[in-house]
């Protein structure tokens, strides 16, 4: 795994949710997130939950 591909999901240019799940253990692995599910739930967008 390249450092340029590593940027691009940190910076959101690459969607971590199109990746394979061993690529995603591995990423998850090297942030010592003990869920990898907390790295996609990353890029989902946050309901409103703010009532007017």
């Amino acid at each position: 795994m390249n450092q340029q591909r590593i940027a691009a999901w940190e910076t959101g240019a690459r969607n971590l949710g199109d990746a394979s799940f061993n690529v995603v253990i591995k990423v998850a692995d090297a942030l010592k997130v003990s869920n990898p599910r907390k790295l996609l739930e990353a890029d989902k967008p946050k309901e409103n939950t703010s009532e007017s």
